[in-house]
């Protein structure tokens, strides 16, 4: 039970200062609590509060990634107003969006924290969602430009590959993106195509493979154009990370998943559109 009053506050990390925050999640993980305050402003009524983005996190320095993942440049700063209520929800205590449903009163506020279900939670809703961001992203380069293969190679601070492992949050090994990317051009019924990596990759350590493709790296300079970008491709070969799914979830593209990743349990597949390799 809600009101037109009701506060939809997406928490982010534990302490929150208004310009910047605590460290917390990647950006891909980041969404998830933003998105169903998204939805909840949607179906119930109610104000989204825009949360602080910007956070600083010391382990992208020690390990000299190319994105920091500070988040600051990724949407536009707060206007006036936006930056008035996210003061006002300082004041509110609110409840748990798990615990709406049992409230007998009419929240002023409700918090919405965590992965929860992941793109469960969030499936029907794809138009909600994109629309915000079109609208609140710092674009940095071209979003609109169709492609037909996006590769996401993840590394970073993913562990390293064990065979037969469901684990997510691990890389994949270079061959199997070599089978990926056979996989994909079969499917497309191409025998070349216009291929963009996305990577975290220190230089050179997917030159290789960009060798072999003739594909080009994204350069965006900010992670949310990166996902736009990614959403544009016809086929997405995926690591096991949450960055890949959004550009499945936004643009509905096909996929190609390591067969032994659990990636049912969090996002919903499709016998037309997955594909297990």
């Amino acid at each position: 039970m809600t009101n037109q009053n009701t506060l939809h506050i997406p928490v982010l990390s534990k302490y929150d200062f208004g310009f910047f925050r605590t460290p917390g999640p990647g950006l891909g993980n980041l969404l998830f609590p933003m998105s169903r305050a998204l939805i909840g402003a949607h179906l119930s009524g109610g104000t989204f509060v825009c949360p602080t983005i910007r956070q600083f996190k010391l382990g992208p320095y020690l390990r000299n990634e190319p994105d920091k993942r500070t988040y600051g440049d990724v949407f536009k700063a707060r206007s006036q107003t936006e930056l008035s209520q996210w003061a006002y929800s300082k004041f509110k205590s609110g409840i748990d969006e798990d615990v709406v449903s049992q409230s007998t009163k009419r929240p002023s506020a409700i918090r919405y924290s965590g992965l929860k279900n992941y793109f469960h939670d969030l499936k029907g809703h794809n138009e909600i969602i994109s629309d915000w961001i079109n609208q609140k992203a710092n674009f940095t380069g071209a979003t609109n430009e169709d492609y037909d293969i996006a590769v996401h190679i993840r590394l970073g601070d993913f562990a390293p590959y064990i065979e037969g492992s469901s684990a997510s949050n691990m890389r994949l090994p270079f061959s199997w993106y070599r089978d990926a990317m056979n996989a994909a051009l079969e499917e497309l019924g191409f025998n070349s195509a216009k291929i963009l990596i996305f990577t975290d990759a220190r230089e050179g350590e997917v030159s290789n493979l960009r060798n072999e493709w003739n594909a080009n790296i994204d350069t965006s300079s900010n992670a949310i154009t990166s996902i736009l970008r990614l959403s544009r491709a016809k086929v997405i070969i995926s690591s096991r990370s949450t960055f890949s799914m959004w550009g499945a979830y936004l643009g509905k593209s096909k996929c190609i998943w390591d067969k032994d990743f659990d990636v049912k349990a969090s996002y919903p597949t499709s016998r037309d559109r997955d594909i297990f390799l």
